[in-house]
């Protein structure tokens, strides 16, 4: 039911506004062991966890002064690596937080791929204090595996800048697999599907492809097997649980989902995995 090989006759669908979760970050439980700091100046002041002053939430912020009094900070606060294959469109946003934007000297957003230099991809310009949110395309780098993103602060006094909910969406179905472990069992999800479409998921014990056009979002090898076919639930979501054996610590696993909107398709990000 559902092979790949039969949507060859299909058309790709274009992007929508993009709504579904693909990364999110709160900070409600301090900064994650998976993001991490570059420290570029001289002060030793890094970004600190903090409440927000607006919503009195958990964020994460940039120390204006006196710490260490106007030593010059120049600090990344950097995401885990995000995987954008197989998506058409992504974007991030963030609530921010500004006190003392006019003795701001730089308050950036940056990304690096697959361990490239950084790239300004935003700069805070306003000059106003108090909150905002942040929102930027993510377009030129959707395809892309290994995309960091970061948020620099340089200063030597005064500006704060603090941020929250880290957000990167899609108008893709968003794929996920969670407990991919042996002698477990694993769920292979799709979510942001709409609600009774048909939703299917592929893997490949062989690789991430890509696949010639007109597959060239699809970012598995051959064989490709079919797991799962079935109706997106009320929410837009699917998934299927899977028995992992035991003896498999090691196994690579490429595996990517799709949706059938009419009579066109749509693809969901790829993953790349490991059994552990």
């Amino acid at each position: 039911m559902f092979p790949l090989r039969w949507l060859s006759s299909l058309l790709l669908v274009a992007p929508l506004p993009a709504q579904n979760l693909l990364f999110e970050e709160r900070f409600d439980q301090g900064i994650p062991r998976t993001w991490s700091q570059i420290q570029l100046g001289l002060g030793s002041d890094l970004w600190f966890v903090g409440t927000n002053p607006v919503t009195a939430n958990p964020d994460v912020y940039h120390e204006y002064f006196c710490n260490h009094g106007t030593l010059f900070r120049d600090n990344r606060l950097v995401t885990p690596a995000l995987d954008l294959r197989g998506l058409t469109d992504a974007m991030l946003s963030c609530d921010d937080y500004q006190a003392l934007p006019t003795w701001r000297l730089r308050n950036a957003i940056e990304v690096s791929v697959a361990g490239c230099p950084w790239v300004t991809i935003f700069e805070v310009t306003r000059t106003t204090s108090g909150a905002s949110t942040l929102a930027v395309d993510l377009g030129a780098y959707v395809g892309r595996a290994g995309v960091r993103l970061a948020f620099h602060y340089q200063g030597d006094i005064a500006n704060e800048w603090r941020i929250d909910n880290v957000r990167v969406t899609t108008s893709r179905p968003v794929h996920a697999v969670d407990e991919l472990r042996s002698n477990r069992t694993a769920t292979f999800s799709v979510q942001g599907a709409q609600p009774g479409n048909l939703t299917a998921i592929y893997v490949s014990l062989q690789g991430g492809g890509p696949l010639p056009a007109p597959f060239a979002l699809v970012h598995l090898s051959w064989p490709i097997e079919l797991l799962s076919a079935q109706l997106a639930d009320p929410q837009g979501r699917s998934s299927i649980a899977v028995p992992i054996p035991r003896g498999l610590p090691g196994l690579q696993v490429w595996s990517q989902a799709l949706e059938l909107r009419g009579a066109e398709l749509v693809w969901s990000n790829a993953l790349a995995l490991e059994v552990r």
